[in-house]
C-alpha cells in the first residue's frame, strides 16, 4: 500500500479505482491540469473518508444493498428508510446498485457531483449573476442529492433526490442531451429545478 493510501486509510485497490474514474472527470469539470486534479481528488477522498468515519458508515459491507432488502420487512428502521426512497421512485435494482457499492465509491460519486455544481456556480458568478441567481441556475440545470426526508425547500418537488436514483438520472441526462439538447433545456427551464423535472419524468414513466 502506498504512503498516501496508508495516510488516508484507504486500500490501494479502491484508491486506484477511484483515481481512474474521477481524476479525468475533475480535469474536465473544473478545467484544470492533471496535477491540480490529483490534489483535488485527494482532498475530496479525505473528506469522504472523514464523513464515513463521523457518520459511522465506514464498516458497511459492499453488499449492503442485499442486506437492506433482506431486512426490509424485519427491521422497522430499514423499512422506513427504504419506504421514503420508494416514494421517490427508487426500485430494488436502484437499491442494490447504490448500496452494493463500496462506501467510498458512494461518497466520492456525490463529492465529485457537488464539485461540478460548485464549479458551475462560480462560473455563473463570474458571468455577473448574483449569488441568488447563480444558485437558481445551478438548481435548474443540475440535480441535487441528499436524504429525501430532509426537506429544505418550500415545495416538495424541489427537495433533495435520493442518491439511489443517480445512475438512472445520469443515463437520462446523457440520452436527452444526445437526442435533442434544445428540447431538454426548455424542459429544465419550465420545471424551475432539475429535481422537479426528474420527479415529473419519473411520474410520467420517462425515467
Amino acid at each position: 500500500m502506498g504512503f498516501l493510501s496508508r495516510l488516508l486509510g484507504v486500500s490501494e485497490e479502491i484508491k486506484k479505482t477511484l483515481e481512474k474514474q474521477y481524476i479525468p472527470q475533475l480535469m474536465d469539470v473544473m478545467d484544470i491540469s492533471l496535477p491540480q486534479a490529483q490534489v483535488t481528488f485527494l482532498k475530496l477522498l479525505e473528506q469522504a473518508k472523514q464523513e464515513s468515519i463521523d457518520l459511522k458508515t465506514s464498516k458497511l459491507p459492499e453488499n449492503y444493498g442485499r442486506v437492506l432488502l433482506a431486512k426490509e420487512t424485519k427491521d422497522l428502521q430499514i423499512e422506513a428508510m427504504l419506504a421514503s426512497r420508494r416514494r421517490e421512485g427508487v426500485t430494488d435494482e436502484d437499491i442494490l446498485w447504490w448500496w452494493n457499492l463500496h462506501e467510498l465509491e458512494r461518497r466520492m460519486m456525490l463529492k465529485v457531483d457537488e464539485q461540478r455544481r460548485t464549479t458551475q456556480y462560480l462560473r455563473f458568478r463570474q458571468a455577473g449573476l448574483s449569488k441568488g441567481e447563480a444558485g437558481e441556475q445551478v438548481r435548474r440545470f443540475f440535480p441535487t442529492y441528499g436524504d429525501p426526508d430532509d426537506k429544505p425547500e418550500a415545495s416538495a418537488e424541489h427537495n433533495h433526490l435520493p442518491p439511489e436514483l443517480k445512475r438512472r438520472i445520469d443515463r437520462y441526462i446523457e440520452k436527452r442531451s444526445r437526442d435533442d439538447m434544445e428540447a431538454f433545456k426548455r424542459d429544465m427551464e419550465l420545471a424551475l429545478t432539475f429535481n422537479a423535472l426528474v420527479r415529473k419524468e419519473i411520474k410520467e414513466g420517462n425515467l
